[in-house]
């Protein structure tokens, strides 16, 4: 077990002030490290610090990684010397466009020779093949081979669902899946407030919904979903949060207009934390639409940080099921889970938790105690210690 003594070094190109999720991830699981007394690190590019991240110890390396910088970086590793390298990976980390980091590779090479402990975390690890799209496949084969190589070079794999675990199903003996925790930290919200919120939002026959920047795609669906529930006596408002309310915004209002909801979608844009976690649990529910095809190739997952948002607020979630959704999921046991391709699902769901209060509890029973069991950033802490 690890002690005061050693220190953990966490490698990410992505940290606050930085808004992304694997930003809060990094930054959420290094103040739970403080907690515990470990000595931890992070090593990241540059970038204008605010003050509120000055109690983490940093690193910093150019504004973008390269096969340039890795003589940098390992000098920066070498001057903090570490016990515990954690690098935090995806394929478009530093490369936007084309996802292919081959970098990273002789980065972990080096780092392998004088390191003995390197846990790679693996918020993705390549697109799917797709037989009809050639002009993808190159990315496809480079992206997993560079996944195998970095996978090969940890002692430790952290993986996010079973459906990532899959893909690197030949390494099944390094891999730990470990579901991340929430970008919002949850507080203590007085009940007057959380009711005055309630009171300007919402009348006391209407149920509030919320959804996190919601996926321009999806905008149209939001809206002719609020449109039908309130035609058919159910009043449904909308609150919709986050930067992707501001970005589209004359998308969402020429949507609001054509449907004619003006009247019942609240949009409040990119909001603090605590903003956010008290406007959850005003909420009557929590509505989460990720990418999914026709064939359902995707869905709802716990690689997800505004998914998990809702579980440290306590609120009963409705999602999309896809093929990513993993068993942690449990469909009427802690979410309700539809099929994006069935708008009446998605409606039928959201009556069920407004006419059976039982569901309704159960749900957040549920939710709550597994957030505290296995969401809660100290429990998230705690996976990774077994690692060390």
């Amino acid at each position: 077990m690890i002690n005061k003594q050693n220190q953990v070094l966490i490698i990410t190109p992505d940290f606050p002030p930085f808004v992304g999720g694997i930003s809060d991830y990094a930054f959420n699981l290094s103040e739970a490290f403080i907690d515990e007394n470990i000595d931890v690190a992070v090593l990241t590019t540059k970038k204008n610090w605010d003050d509120k991240f000055k109690q983490i110890k940093q690193y910093e390396v150019a504004a973008k990684w390269s096969l340039f910088t890795i003589k940098d970086l390992l000098c920066k590793v070498n001057e903090y010397n570490p016990d515990i390298v954690l690098f935090q990976y995806e394929p478009y980390m530093c490369d936007k466009r084309f996802g292919m980091p081959i970098w990273t590779v002789i980065f972990l090479l080096f780092l392998r020779f004088r390191y003995k402990r390197i846990i790679t975390t693996f918020h993705e690890v390549s697109i799917r093949f797709e037989l009809l799209k050639p002009i993808y496949w190159i990315r496809f084969v480079t992206q997993r081979l560079i996944a195998y190589l970095l996978v090969l070079l940890s002692n430790f794999v952290v993986v996010t669902n079973n459906f990532y675990k899959s893909m690197l199903k030949s390494f099944k003996n390094k891999i730990v899946i470990i579901s991340v925790g929430s970008n919002i930290i949850p507080y203590d919200v007085n009940e007057d407030i959380l009711k005055r919120k309630k009171i300007e939002l919402v009348h006391p026959d209407e149920i509030l919904a919320v959804v996190f920047s919601p996926r321009i795609k999806y905008i149209e669906l939001y809206c002719r979903l609020v449109k039908s529930c309130n035609e058919n006596n159910f009043k449904l408002k909308l609150l919709m949060i986050g930067s992707g309310v501001e970005a589209n915004k004359d998308y969402i209002m020429d949507n609001l207009n054509k449907y004619e909801v003006e009247n019942y979608v609240v949009c409040k844009g990119y909001l603090s934390q605590n903003e956010v976690f008290c406007y959850l649990k005003t909420a009557d529910l929590f509505i989460f639409l990720e990418e999914a095809d026709k064939h359902n190739k995707g869905g709802v997952s716990v690689k997800s940080s505004s998914l998990m948002s809702a579980f440290a607020a306590g609120i009963p979630i409705v999602a999309n099921w896809g093929d990513m959704t993993n068993d942690f999921l449990e469909d009427g046991k802690n979410i309700l889970l539809v099929n994006l391709a069935n708008f009446h699902e998605l409606q039928k769901a959201i009556y069920k938790l407004k006419n059976e209060e039982e569901l309704r509890r159960s749900l957040i029973n549920n939710v709550t105690f597994i957030f505290k069991q296995e969401l809660a950033w100290d429990k998230i802490a705690s996976k990774y210690k077994n690692l060390f």
